[in-house]
């Protein structure tokens, strides 16, 4: 690890954009991994977060990294959001789908997955702001109550749009297509493996 710490890095920030509130998190991911992170705070009502454990692995200076970080900031500011959406019922349940992670202590609308121990599932919602950019969601309980949400209608919706946004493809498939073979031609191999795409939007 390099001998400057995040809040040199905040500390920087703080001086080179004075109208942003620079905020050092941890984040749990995946459950159970946690990862340190900034988040970054002007008056929008959802702040991207910057992880910066491998950005300041892979810099050599604390000049390197800031410029690193500034250079994602510029690039992909926050997305201008109407924050009454957040509490837009027919909004939210447009766009809800359903999430996997290892189990954790986070407060979510989120059960247990029965055929896979350890593992968690959970609620949350996404929106397409461009091209190739989007935010998410992951619901509290809260949100429910004060977008007026039922839980059970919440996760039936969520399971429709998450199946209607993937697709399951064989291996055998794949591998049939990129050599040009026809698999009603061929004794292709079953490998027991899929390749589960989901779209964004």
């Amino acid at each position: 690890m390099k001998d400057f710490p995040r809040e040199d890095i905040i500390e920087r920030l703080n001086a080179k954009y004075p109208k942003l509130t620079f905020v050092p998190t941890t984040v749990t991911k995946n459950g159970d991994v946690k990862m340190d992170a900034i988040t970054v705070r002007d008056e929008n009502p959802i702040a991207p977060t910057i992880y910066t454990a491998s950005i300041i692995e892979r810099s050599e200076s604390l000049e390197e990294a800031v410029d690193i970080i500034s250079g994602i900031i510029e690039q992909n500011s926050s997305p201008d959001i109407d924050i009454n959406m957040l509490q837009n019922k027919d909004f939210i349940l447009s766009r809800i789908r359903i999430g996997v992670q290892k189990c954790s202590d986070e407060d979510l609308v989120k059960k247990l997955v029965p055929d896979f121990p350890g593992m968690e599932a959970y609620l949350y919602f996404v929106e397409k702001t461009g091209t190739h950019d989007s935010w998410s969601v992951k619901l509290r309980p809260a949100l429910l109550q004060t977008a007026g949400i039922d839980e059970d209608e919440a996760w039936e919706l969520a399971e429709q749009h998450t199946f209607a946004a993937t697709t399951i493809t064989s291996m055998a498939q794949i591998l049939a297509e990129m050599t040009g073979m026809d698999m009603d031609e061929y004794d292709t191999p079953d490998f027991g493996m899929y390749v589960i795409s989901i779209l964004s939007d």
